[in-house]
């Protein structure tokens, strides 16, 4: 069972508002230093409303952290984990439709080579052989993808990731 330490924060995401305006938050809650690494091991999750409900959504998410309900990404593997993510994002409406449409293609060229591998398992070293493999012609149409095409993906994986 984690154990969370201090309170949390509430970070605001529409800098360009005042507080009372903003509708767009980011809850952070640090569990603990990681004996392995030496750092300060944090769980962010995004809210869109208002800043009282921002706060009371704080108390539920240090609750679910406290009782191990915040979901383990070691059981999953990378399908599985694209497609919750996409739909989870789309289900808050963080994303448009047509950005649930290019984020499944891009997940689907990643899962083509890596989709039955556990989530946990998963290398940066196993990333960047996916993403020469990719170059060299290795996807689901059999031409070598554009540096553009892989790009987009790593940094859509860079935001499952983390």
């Amino acid at each position: 069972m984690a154990k969370v330490t201090g309170k949390g924060t509430i970070v605001q995401l529409e800098k360009d508002k005042t507080k009372a305006r903003c509708r767009r938050w980011q809850l952070r809650v640090n569990d603990g230093l990681n004996s392995h690494t030496g750092k300060y091991r944090t769980h962010t999750r995004r809210f869109t409303g208002t800043y009282t409900e921002a706060s009371k959504e704080l108390r539920k998410f240090i609750e679910e952290i406290e009782n191990n309900q915040v979901q383990d990404r070691a059981k999953y593997t990378l399908q599985e984990y694209c497609d919750r993510y996409v739909e989870r994002r789309e289900l808050n409406k963080e994303i448009a439709a047509a950005t649930a449409r290019k984020l499944r293609s891009n997940f689907k060229s990643a899962c083509a080579h890596l989709g039955k591998a556990n989530l946990a398992a998963i290398t940066p070293e196993m990333l960047n052989d996916m993403y020469l493999a990719m170059l060299k012609g290795d996807t689901l149409s059999d031409r070598p993808s554009s540096g553009t095409h892989v790009r987009h993906i790593h940094n859509n994986l860079t935001l499952l990731f983390n």
